[in-house]
Formats: structure tokens, C-alpha cells, sequence
């Protein structure tokens, strides 16, 4: 797995296929690349595609220090500068879809984003029933907490193998990562962000869990939707033919690939 050094902390992706526009996947809250594997292989065959693991995550390091949104988005923004990717599409999933949020705030970085399920432009109650979580994962119950929620959002009908192997990556994880991340995340102000979003921006979700859509349309008006079915949060995993067809078809449509 090839790997970039900035200041000292150890950025590992992986990368494949060839075409534009470029793709960057950025992974969840607690997962690594391997969380967007289906999107890699499906669109690694007609574009350059870079899955990185964020820094405290999967191969990357792991410093002693804060993990907030924005820094997330730094990283990402460096390394594709290093990589000589521009203007690429950001498909992000939950936490990465928030950083995603984060780069299409950015002008002239990305030439679209797709958010797949996060905690975007989230009603404040929603928002607050997270904090409960955050309280556990900073207590030494903490990696039991981090199962029964990551169960929670797999939800019923995720394959049993295909969820112990979630479960087991999850397992590997630094607890202050997970912390300071999901801290941030909370914190972080995506209302905001959707305002400064001027490009083609696609939310798909596996139902109306997290977000407030309406209003999200109403900071980003360019904003299309899209909803899965028969799935839990971790759809790109379990239904990856629904994602990717529509993925597919937003770029098509909104970016001309």
C-alpha cells in the first residue's frame, strides 16, 4: 500500500484505473479505504480513482492530537496536490462525506461531491442523540460502545460475514481518534459549508435519518437526492449495485464524464 509523508505523519492509499474526471474516496468515522472498495473496483474501470485511510485511521498514523473536520480535509486536499490530482469528484461516506462537504467548500478544488449518508445539515435533536455515544466512546467502555453502535447502523439485513469483518476493522481503531473525530464532527458546521458548496452536489441515503434535506436545499440549491433500499447505513457495502448506479448517473448527468 503506498503511503505519503507529511510532517512526519504517514498517509497510505490506494490507487487505481485511469480517466477523469479523477475520483477521491474518503472513508467513515472508524473504517478505512476498505470501506469504499466496491466504489474503487466499479469506478476504477473508466477513472483514476485514490482511496486513501485518513490520518488515525486504517494504515495511516495515528498522532497523539485533535481530528478535526478541516484537518481531515487538509490532508486530502495535500495529497491529491502531491498525487497531481485536480479538480477531482469527492464521494464520501458518513464522517467522509462530511469532509467531502468540507473540499466542495473549497473553491476550485473539487469538481463535484457526492455524500453518501452523513451528518450534514443535521436537525440540532439529531445531533444531540450522538452525544451520548461520544460520552461512551471516551470511557474505557469504549470499544464495547463502538460495536453496539456500529451494529445499530448495519442494521438487520446486512450479511453476516460481510459484518464480522466491519466489526473486526472497527475493532482496531485508537480510542483518542475516535474521540477527537466524532467530537469534531459534531461540532463541526455544515450548514455553513453547504452555503459555500457551488458545485454539483448529490446526497444518497438509505433513509431520512440524518439530515434535513429541505434545508440543505435551501443553502445548496443545486443539491439532488437519492435514496437506497433494503439497507442499512453502510449501503455502499451492502448494496453497492444501487450506489453505484446512481453515483453513475450523477456523473453523467451533472458533470459530464
Amino acid at each position: 500500500m503506498p503511503k505519503l509523508e507529511r510532517d512526519g505523519v504517514s498517509l497510505n492509499y490506494v490507487e487505481a484505473g485511469t480517466g477523469g474526471p479523477p475520483i477521491l474516496l474518503v472513508h467513515c468515522w472508524g473504517g478505512d479505504h476498505s470501506m469504499m472498495a466496491p466504489l474503487l473496483t466499479h469506478f476504477s474501470r473508466t477513472h483514476r480513482v485514490i482511496s486513501p485511510d485518513l490520518r488515525g485511521f486504517g494504515a495511516s498514523s495515528r498522532p497523539e492530537q485533535k481530528y478535526p473536520t478541516a484537518g481531515f480535509a487538509d490532508d486530502l486536499v495535500w495529497m491529491c496536490r502531491e498525487l497531481g490530482v485536480e479538480r477531482p469528484v469527492v464521494i464520501g461516506h458518513s464522517m467522509g462525506g462530511t469532509i467531502a462537504l468540507e473540499l466542495g467548500a473549497r473553491p476550485g478544488f473539487a469538481a463535484a461531491v457526492v455524500i453518501l449518508e452523513a451528518l450534514t445539515v443535521t436537525p440540532p435533536p439529531i445531533v444531540e442523540s450522538f452525544r451520548p455515544v461520544l460520552e461512551g466512546i471516551r470511557s474505557p467502555a469504549c470499544m464495547q460502545v463502538l460495536q453496539q453502535f456500529t451494529e445499530q447502523l448495519l442494521g438487520p439485513h446486512f450479511e453476516a460475514g460481510a459484518r464480522a469483518r466491519v466489526l473486526e476493522l472497527f475493532a482496531r481503531n485508537s480510542p483518542h481518534v475516535l474521540a477527537s473525530s466524532l467530537g469534531e464532527l459534531l461540532n463541526y458546521d455544515s450548514a455553513a459549508a453547504a452555503a459555500r458548496c457551488k458545485v454539483p452536489l448529490l446526497y444518497a441515503s438509505s433513509g431520512p435519518w440524518f439530515t434535513d434535506v429541505e434545508r440543505f436545499r435551501s443553502l445548496a440549491p443545486q443539491l439532488v437526492t437519492s435514496q437506497a433500499v433494503g439497507c442499512g447505513h453502510y449501503f455502499q457495502l451492502e448494496v453497492p449495485e444501487q450506489v453505484n448506479a446512481t453515483v453513475e448517473r450523477f456523473l453523467q448527468v451533472y458533470v459530464g464524464r
